[in-house]
């Protein structure tokens, strides 16, 4: 019996009003976590980032997350299906001036596997910052006894009490079966 497991948005009302208080299901990138006092030095230049809360003393979750990507390609095949999405950043978003190509890749095989492949390219013709994660939300009602969540990550970065990363990188193998 099939079973939604990815806990979305139930409208496009729904995500246009709810996107930014809660990130559900987004990619996060060119910084996917707090940036402190939304500020950042890169190659000896200072930064200052657009606030997604205007409130708080940091940004937060890059600009990726509420932008439109557009589909590649679709195919459908005996065994599996496959969506790809582009996103070309334009580096017009304060703050990070550098522009890059993020093109993501589902295939969701016939065995109840759903793969997700992210690539994200410089096309900015200079070097430039980047981090990327994902607020994946999955439904409380999955049993997780039954479901097998697997990607390959070598440390996790430290965060002070604010949330803010400090830097320190941390091993992890949590999920060490990849």
């Amino acid at each position: 019996k099939p079973i939604e497991v990815i806990n979305g948005y139930n409208s496009g009302e729904d995500l246009d009003e709810n996107i930014a208080k809660n990130f559900k299901g987004v990619m996060l990138s060119p910084f996917a976590n707090r940036v402190n006092k939304a500020t950042y030095n890169f190659n000896n230049t200072k930064y200052i980032l657009a606030k997604v809360w205007k409130e708080k003393d940091y940004a937060i979750h890059g600009y990726l997350f509420n932008q439109k990507f557009d589909v590649i390609s679709e195919t459908s095949e005996q065994d599996k299906a496959t969506l790809i999405l582009k996103n070309k950043y334009d580096g017009t978003m304060p703050g990070f001036p550098f522009t890059f190509e993020t093109t993501v890749t589902y295939i969701l095989s016939v065995n109840n596997t759903l793969r997700c492949k992210t690539v994200i390219e410089n096309t900015s013709g200079a070097s430039m910052p980047l981090s990327f994660g994902w607020h994946p939300l999955f439904f409380n009602e999955v049993n997780v006894n039954e479901t097998l969540l697997e990607f390959k990550a070598q440390f996790e970065i430290g965060v002070d009490e604010g949330l803010i990363p400090t830097g320190k990188k941390i091993p992890f193998n949590t999920f060490n079966t990849c």
